[in-house]
């Protein structure tokens, strides 16, 4: 059976821990930073620490230096689309060590790169590569289940569904090629309640991303523990602890 070794990563220098995208130069974005200032204020809570905020052009090639002086970077549930220029940027911040962590299925392209989703379009079926899910519409979730012990998972009880105190809501999901953590019920319309990804990771290169599907929030403690344990030392070192190789 294979097994996973790291390669040491000995090159970006990252001195600064988180930064969100808050995603303003996007009129849908821009008319929703109320979502961004609430989400400030979570990250501060759970981290203990102020998050800087920084535009989408921070994955653009003029900015990746500056890109891969973060640890990490968190990209809030408002921001559905970007240019293939940023998302190719997104990928190189990953595989260079950055750890992605996201609240949006992040499935729209701005084909033309002119901060407008008139005429987008989406990476369909396949999903985006980067996070390895396929989402569409937006479901309730009234429980979870802890599939795989992990830093992301400290603190919660595996092996049985967990209730949840807060009913929350995300993206309809389905998995392509991540790995799930947690699984939840997926309530939508009248059809029957199936069984979903609740939160996942994909290793690329010498870093991961992380998708968070239901939306970030202090009011859920299953969901604001989820993001603390995204934001911990423990994670960042167990996800970006260098290259994912397989050995036999």
């Amino acid at each position: 059976m294979p097994s996973v070794i790291f390669i040491p990563d000995v090159q970006a220098k990252r001195d600064k821990d988180v930064a969100i995208v808050k995603y303003d130069k996007y009129e849908y974005g821009a008319k929703r930073q109320w979502c961004i200032r609430s989400l400030v204020k979570v990250v501060k809570k759970a981290n203990d620490n102020t998050p800087d905020l920084v535009n989408a052009d921070i994955f653009l090639p003029f900015n990746s230096e500056k890109r891969d002086t973060y640890k990490r970077i968190l990209i809030p549930a408002i921001a559905f689309w970007f240019s293939p220029e940023m998302y190719n940027g997104m990928t190189e911040y990953v595989k260079n060590g950055g750890l992605l962590i996201t609240n949006s299925i992040m499935n729209g392209i701005d084909e033309d790169a002119d901060y407008n989703r008139k005429g987008a379009k989406s990476f369909g079926k396949p999903g985006n590569p980067l996070v390895g899910v396929f989402g569409i519409s937006t479901v309730q979730m009234n429980k979870i289940m802890i599939k795989e012990n992990s830093p992301l998972s400290e603190g919660l009880s595996s092996g049985d569904w967990i209730e949840l105190e807060t009913k929350t809501s995300g993206s309809q999901t389905q998995n392509r090629s991540a790995t799930v953590l947690i699984i939840s019920d997926s309530l939508y319309k009248n059809k029957p309640s199936r069984q979903q990804p609740f939160l996942t990771y994909k290793h690329l290169g010498k870093g991961a991303c992380i998708y968070i599907v239901p939306a970030i929030s202090v009011k859920n403690r299953f969901v604001f523990s989820i993001l603390k344990n995204a934001l911990s030392k423990n994670t960042l070192e167990w996800l970006t602890a260098g290259e994912a190789v397989e050995t036999h």
